[in-house]
């Protein structure tokens, strides 16, 4: 993605051109399916820029997925984690309309254009709230390009979230097999058993009751930590030990009906289930119960699945609400992102539970050491850099070392 926004600011003409063929449906290997949808899914990010930039170089003023925000100016460089540029506006209506509309959110991809048409890409990567009345934003340029003080730019940000695309097309990039390859690529409509645990021989206790037996935990950080990394998570229960394929047991639950019922079987069983459903039919609920059930299960688990329960929905209120259920059954749980709006899950953040690991875990001397000298070399690379004028360029083997002492820590 990013060498194909780069590629924007030499070749915009050879873009504008591309097109992709979204036809094929056989695939011949893992790769060829996973490289068309890399593609597909940088199309779909790309295609409404593509569109914007053909109506910008034509000299059109309106644009359907492009806020312009006119005069803006570098007034600093900053080095901390990242070369930060901070960007003033200095037209009022753009100042109070990117402070009302909380617009140039973090991760937002943005471009700058010069008198001369030359483009220059980045994404906003800081917005410091004592900053924001005063119209200033901090961006990162992509790849080693270079912005004027001495200039007066228009800015253009792309209203296509870049951060949404950035990681899954970096995954997809680095993925070299396809889950379940033989319904995905071979077209197979056979699902396999899962053989998610030894035996078909299970706990049944949670399908019971229509509701978590305990309150959720509020535990502190440490607490969340301990339990996570506690090595021994088996439960040992006989609550009520049950045949899964037993349909007196099944026949006998009368809080679900039979389509829910019929869903949790098939989700212990076989390897690759769909539960879907209108609103308030009972999705959210069917998915923490089947949690439920394998963690109470897990001595049994096939030791090959002794993996984390990764759990994705569409909104992060979503996400929110299914994990507070989650807290209902277990304490080991992290949540990933930083737009989670819940007390509760507070101290299982991720940033948080890792910033408790630096502050607090003794760290293994030798790495302490080899920290400590990177540390101080990023100190003085930090000092070369920041020794440069703003009007000038950083040296290209500058740069190179400071992002590879970066990737160090």
């Amino acid at each position: 993605l990013l060498q194909e926004i780069y590629k924007m600011r030499f070749v915009v003409e050879d873009i504008l051109n591309s097109t992709i063929d979204t036809g094929k449906v056989k695939w011949n290997s893992d790769g060829e399916y996973l490289d068309r949808q890399f593609k597909l899914l940088r199309e779909d990010f790309l295609k409404p820029l593509r569109k914007d930039l053909k109506f910008l170089l034509e000299g059109k003023k309106q644009f359907d997925n492009l806020i312009k925000y006119e005069n803006v100016s570098v007034i600093s460089r900053s080095v901390e984690n990242k070369i930060i540029h901070k960007i003033a506006f200095n037209n009022i209506k753009d100042r109070i309309q990117y402070w009302l509309n909380s617009r140039l959110t973090l991760g937002s991809l943005i471009f700058l254009i010069d008198s001369y048409n030359n483009i220059t890409f980045g994404y906003v990567a800081e917005r410091i709230a004592d900053d924001l009345q005063a119209g200033l934003i901090g961006i990162e340029l992509l790849g080693n390009e270079y912005i004027s003080s001495n200039t007066a730019y228009d800015m253009y940000e792309y209203t296509v979230y870049y951060e949404a695309y950035k990681h899954t097309l970096d995954n997809l990039s680095q993925l070299k097999t396809v889950p379940f390859r033989d319904i995905i690529i071979d077209g197979s409509t056979n699902i396999n058993d899962s053989h998610l645990f030894k035996q078909l021989k299970l706990d049944l206790s949670p399908m019971k009751y229509n509701h978590f037996k305990r309150e959720p935990n509020l535990l502190e950080l440490s607490e969340v930590y301990s339990s996570i990394m506690k090595k021994d998570k088996s439960v040992s229960s006989n609550e009520c030990i049950e045949d899964v394929n037993d349909a007196c047991f099944w026949e006998n639950i009368e809080t679900y009906d039979e389509s829910q019922k019929d869903a949790i079987k098939k989700a212990l069983k076989i390897e690759l289930s769909l539960i879907q459903g209108p609103p308030g039919t009972g999705k959210s609920f069917i998915g923490s119960k089947i949690v439920d059930l394998i963690l109470k299960n897990q001595s049994i688990l096939n030791k090959k699945l002794e993996t984390p329960i990764l759990v994705i929905c569409y909104t992060n209120t979503a996400l929110d609400q299914f994990l507070e259920n989650m807290l209902q059954i277990t304490d080991d749980i992290v949540r990933i992102g930083g737009r989670s709006k819940s007390s509760k899950l507070e101290n299982h953040n991720l940033s948080n539970l890792r910033n408790y690991i630096r502050e607090n875990q003794m760290r293994n001397q030798k790495l302490y050491e080899q920290e400590k000298e990177v540390l101080s070399k990023l100190f003085s690379t930090k000092a070369e850099v920041n020794k440069i004028h703003l009007s000038e360029s950083i040296p290209k083997n500058l740069l190179d070392e400071y992002c590879s002492l970066i990737s160090q820590l």
